[in-house]
């Protein structure tokens, strides 16, 4: 048997040792531990003697995800803004409605491309990568449709 601080390691020794090898390693993958007892008050301190706690993980939303759904936003607003302009001209709005149209397409493009690397990041939560990997890929989509029909017509 190995000692652990001059005891020896017995069965519940060697659990709780492994508990925090287990939890350390969470922790340098990224995560938030959040310590707290059963009654679920977070740990602040003090002694432990005869309180159980249980560990609560907690994931960090990623920046790309948060920018690659912040994209698919501002393309949405860009093609609404967009056909609001060309309504409220009738149709005749000028060479510059294209221009930002390529532009909103592009950004669209940019959101699914960070979108995509926002899943490169280990133990993320990927609920703002999947989103905004989605919605810019199907912005994409419809800048591009909208683009093919310019120019045939």
């Amino acid at each position: 048997m190995r000692k652990l601080g001059g005891e020896r390691l017995t069965r519940e020794n060697r659990a709780e040792t492994a508990e925090q090898r287990r939890l350390t390693r969470r922790k340098l993958r990224g995560e938030r531990l959040i310590r707290e007892n059963r009654a679920g008050r977070v740990w602040t301190g003090g002694s432990n003697m005869a309180k159980k706690y249980s560990y609560k993980l907690e994931r960090r939303t990623g920046r790309r995800g948060l920018m690659s759904t912040a994209l698919a936003g501002a393309s949405i607003i860009l093609l609404l803004g967009l056909l609001a302009a060309c309504a409220a001209l009738k149709g005749s709005a000028g060479p510059w409605v294209g221009a930002m149209g390529f532009s909103g397409m592009l950004v669209a493009l940019a959101g699914v491309v960070i979108g995509l690397r926002s899943f490169r990041d280990r133990q993320r939560s990927y609920g703002f990568s999947k989103a905004g990997t989605i919605i810019s890929g199907i912005m994409f989509a419809v800048w591009f449709i909208l683009f093919c029909r310019g120019l045939a017509g």
